[in-house]
């Protein structure tokens, strides 16, 4: 959307740079053109206007804006060699407060890209005094905590973290920083109750209605460092159940750690390779992680079912060397604790739908006749209809409205 005034600024600046070659504004001008080529993607002609800049440009400051625009790019196409060579050559100039600044950020760019965290920290640390309240401050805060996390700083990045709120930040900056604050008091001190270190009012906050999935699935990232792992599986089935599939949206993700867990932790090989089968369907293709998934995913295909044949076949086993009392009885606790799982199931399934039906037609709708005494015709009774479809996803499962949905095998469309 912005090339139009782009390709405007790059018409204007060429007009002093092609007829204005002694004006003062030359050196502007030829900035201008090269921070504009290089917003549009034309490398080559962007970095050769910078480097005309710094060649015969005759104004200290702006030969040294251009050099820092220069470093920049560089910084951007991982040319770290001749990005370090330049921020050797500006280190030696004398900076304006406002060039200092702008070069203090482009060397911990330049570090923080390297990998150099600890000092692209320390760099970012001596620009916090020459920069004002503002956006750009909350998010130098905020890079300034992730790095102290990546170095296991954590009380120095509560610290960032919570200066963040004081500069004015946009909306998401200030949740995500408040979240990542709160998630390093729980790995300071993993005793720490989730529900009363913050969650529970993050999640309560209406504005945070479409992030609640994001605060799920932090939750149960910390449940896991915690080991207690049913309640992990708890919060991240959670996030499942709230979360979207719009951009940005953790749910392949919590697909993936469910996945994990199940495969890592639990060795529940079935339900990895379900998790995995649902990761896949919402993770985009385009993900560093989605070949790997595919490949872990059909290598499990073939385990879960390998493994579920010889899980049987070790429960066969064991069945047919009990006596023949033994085993009478142990078919007969099998049974019973399958009735029993059936008798909750239907209990919870009935409770459930008898709710949705109070919840979403009342105690008596005014379109549902009534015959005094008399049970009403099911088709008139939300609850029975509820029920009536419980029970058929359960002994069918999920069916299309199609013909012929009793088939057993159909040919695949």
């Amino acid at each position: 959307p912005f090339k139009p005034f782009l390709a405007s600024a790059i018409k204007k600046a060429s007009v002093v740079a092609e007829k204005h070659q002694n004006s003062k504004w030359t050196d502007n001008a030829y900035y201008i053109l090269g921070k504009s080529r290089l917003y549009l993607g034309q490398w080559p002609d962007g970095l050769e206007a910078l480097r005309y800049v710094y060649a015969n440009g005759t104004d200290e400051a702006d030969k040294n804006r251009a050099l820092i625009l220069l470093m920049r790019a560089y910084v951007y196409k991982k040319d770290f060699s001749n990005a370090l060579g330049v921020a050797e050559y500006i280190s030696q100039q004398p900076l304006s407060k406002s060039l200092q600044r702008d070069f203090y950020l482009t060397k911990a760019y330049l570090h923080q890209q390297n990998g150099e965290y600890l000092t692209s920290v320390a760099i970012l640390e001596e620009t916090f005094p020459l920069l004002s309240r503002s956006k750009e401050k909350a998010r130098a805060y905020f890079a300034a905590g992730q790095m102290y996390d990546r170095l296991g700083e954590y009380g120095m990045a509560i610290e960032r973290y919570k200066k963040v709120a004081k500069t004015h930040p946009d909306y998401d900056l200030g949740f995500y920083s408040s979240m990542s604050a709160l998630q390093n008091q729980v790995v300071l001190n993993p005793s720490t109750d989730l529900s009363a270190v913050g969650f529970n009012k993050m999640l309560k906050d209406r504005k945070n209605l479409d992030l609640q999935d994001r605060i799920y699935y932090t939750m149960g990232l910390l449940e896991e460092h915690k080991k207690n792992i049913p309640k992990a599986i708890e919060y991240l089935q959670k996030s499942v159940s709230v979360s979207s599939t719009k951009a940005g949206s953790p749910k392949a993700y919590t697909y993936l750690q469910l996945a994990r867990i199940h495969y890592d932790r639990l060795e529940k090989f079935d339900l990895a390779k379900a998790y995995y089968d649902s990761a896949l369907a919402v993770l985009p293709k385009d993900a560093p992680e989605f070949l790997i998934v595919s490949d872990r995913k059909r290598a499990l295909d073939t385990f879960a079912t390998q493994y579920e044949i010889v899980a049987r076949e070790d429960s066969l086993q064991k069945l047919a060397r009990l006596s023949s009392v033994d085993l009478d009885s142990r078919i007969d606790q099998i049974i019973d604790q399958l009735e029993k799982k059936r008798l909750e199931q239907e209990k919870a399934d009935k409770a459930k739908a008898e709710a949705a039906a109070k919840a979403n037609n009342g105690a008596n709708p005014g379109n549902a006749p009534q015959f005094g005494n008399e049970r009403r015709w099911e088709l008139y009774d939300p609850s029975l209809i509820n029920i009536g479809k419980i029970e058929f996803k359960r002994n069918w499962g999920n069916r299309d409205l199609e013909d012929n949905w009793r088939r057993s095998s159909k040919q695949a469309s």
